[in-house]
């Protein structure tokens, strides 16, 4: 048994004659993406989360995705079944460029005096 993740992913720099051939991929490499919507004034293109998967190759398959469409900017966010693990992952050209983790933790408790 592995370790569920909900994946969703953005796209800058799309242009609007790509949006289907990028579907089309994310399809093709069997990506847990879906909801997908594009926004032509920005050039965004957006895929929301698809339920939750262990998707242990999304590094090589967002790298790939990457290569196809070397013109865009993609992030790959990743929110781990014990909701403190949250993270962003860019990519371009085929290259994953950066990592960025979000640490989650609650403040200490403080200690508060009840009266009756």
């Amino acid at each position: 048994m592995g370790y569920l993740t909900s994946y969703s992913m953005e796209a800058l720099h799309v242009a609007e004659q790509d949006v289907k051939k990028i579907e089309a991929a994310i399809e093709e490499l069997n990506m847990p993406l879906g909801n997908f919507y594009y926004d032509p004034q920005n050039q965004v293109f957006n895929a929301g989360p698809n339920g939750e998967w262990r998707w242990y190759g999304h590094e090589d398959d967002m790298a790939e995705l990457s290569e196809r469409f070397s013109d865009a900017l993609f992030k790959l966010h990743g929110e781990g079944e014990n909701r403190d693990d949250v993270w962003d992952k860019y990519f371009v050209g085929g290259e994953l460029v950066e990592k960025v983790y979000a640490v989650m933790f609650m403040p200490e408790p403080k200690k508060v005096k009840w009266e009756v």
